[in-house]
């Protein structure tokens, strides 16, 4: 089937929900699905479509030639970027191109978050698309044949494919899988079955990308305010969030969700507390694609009893209040790099 007929395209924003939810996208039969915001870029040099494809899964954010400049150069392509990008392939395959690693290192340095799958399977792209992430993946050139060549370097062995070629798959149904080709500039479509005959030369290697940098941890969360009136916490701007996903739990003498949202401001008040409860803020940055930082700020706080009463001159920041150091949760891998 042409792909400009498909019944349901599903946009950036439509899915931004999802980025909330297991880092590891599940199989999702339905289809057919195509992200909308994806552009058709062309690459800027013989040999540089992996990051062409990449740039692309940035919806242009990020250049080819800003993911080239810190790539670096190997001639192993799982740890740098093998030849020259202006070279030709050729039969020696001296000039080659680049695998999912270094691709993945590079985008890491300007904020943007990606998984690599070795051994992937048509589940897992399907489910990336599904949750709105597209797919880097890698194939022969119009998936011709090709006889894949073992080298070594330092003692690691390690595959070079001829016509060698990487395209960003952005779009599904049951029967083709359809991608942005960085050669063309063109989108393309493939049969499932003729896809993961090349893509199997590979190893069926991916790199499943967030379409925008994953927002830092929200810094400097702290109590500002207690009184019979209400409870107001602060917090300081994350970097790459537009806004904030905010929950608050009493945990303490129950356990129970008092509030939860997405909201821009940097501030909230928890009205009418509890005198003597202990209560749980987390909060998340999130990108303008959805995407949540990687684990929440998190503050505990336990109010005396009895609550104070709001005084006209009381100085914000005064009130006596039991808190604990706001730390991550134990998911926390780091704070993104950019």
């Amino acid at each position: 089937m042409a792909f400009r007929s498909l019944g349901r395209v599903v946009s950036a924003a439509a899915v931004a929900v999802v980025f909330l939810g297991p880092a590891h996208p599940s199989h999702a039969a339905s289809g057919p699905v195509i992200l909308a915001g994806f552009p058709t870029l062309r690459q800027q040099h013989t040999l540089t479509c992996e990051a062409s494809a990449a740039s692309m899964g940035t919806q242009g954010a990020l250049s080819e030639g800003q993911i080239m400049a810190v790539m670096p150069r190997s001639p192993d392509p799982n740890r740098g970027f093998r030849g020259n990008p202006d070279g030709e392939q050729g039969t020696r395959l001296v000039d080659y191109g680049v695998y999912a690693g270094p691709i993945q290192k590079a985008l890491a340095r300007y904020g943007y978050d990606s998984r690599l799958v070795m051994e992937a399977t048509r589940g897992d792209i399907e489910g990336a698309i599904n949750g709105g992430r597209p797919v880097v993946v890698w194939v022969t050139y119009a998936l011709q044949h090709a006889v894949p060549r073992l080298e070594q370097w330092h003692g690691r062995p390690f595959v070079l494919v001829p016509h060698e070629h990487a395209v960003l798959a952005v779009g599904y149904d049951a029967h083709h899988i359809v991608a942005n080709d960085p050669w063309t500039a063109k989108q393309v479509q493939y049969t499932w079955t003729a896809f993961e005959h090349s893509w199997d030369l590979f190893g069926n290697m991916a790199l499943i990308m967030d379409p925008c940098p994953t927002p830092a941890s929200v810094p400097n969360l702290a109590v500002q305010h207690v009184s019979t009136a209400g409870v107001t916490w602060t917090w300081g701007a994350a970097r790459y969030a537009v806004q904030y996903d905010v929950t608050v739990r009493e945990v303490s003498p129950v356990k129970r969700l008092v509030q939860h949202g997405r909201q821009t401001a940097r501030t909230l008040t928890l009205v009418s507390p509890i005198a003597g409860a202990s209560y749980r803020i987390d909060v998340r940055g999130v990108a303008a694609c959805g995407i949540a930082s990687l684990s929440p700020t998190r503050l505990w706080v336990t109010l005396p009893a009895p609550l104070p009463t709001p005084s006209p001159t009381a100085t914000e920041g005064t009130s006596p209040v039991s808190t604990s150091t706001p730390t991550p949760s134990p998911a926390t891998t780091g704070t993104p790099t950019g």
